[in-house]
């Protein structure tokens, strides 16, 4: 299960990033991975740029909604759990 890190962090290590502060730096500063980073500046640069393709929209959108149902899995695996232990 990955982590959900709010907007505006995101948007503020990419505008660090976009003023000189490498990858590291902001991985030591904010806690987290370089991979996590150069991820988000990706995603960054494309919305920026409006050069999203389609077909990585479509693989981000796969992505989530592959999590999401992993999600829902152990909540329903959680929800029967409680009610075996209820009765």
């Amino acid at each position: 299960m990955s982590i959900r890190y709010p907007r505006e962090l995101k948007q503020q290590v990419c505008e660090e990033h976009q003023q000189g502060r490498s990858v590291r730096e902001l991985a030591d500063d904010h806690g987290l991975s370089e991979k996590t980073i150069r991820q988000w500046v990706k995603e960054f640069a494309e919305h920026e740029t409006g050069s999203v393709s389609r077909d990585a929209e479509l693989r981000r959108l796969r992505r989530e909604v592959k999590e999401l149902k992993e999600e829902n899995a152990i909540l329903k695996k959680a929800a029967e759990w409680f009610d075996r232990s209820n009765t």
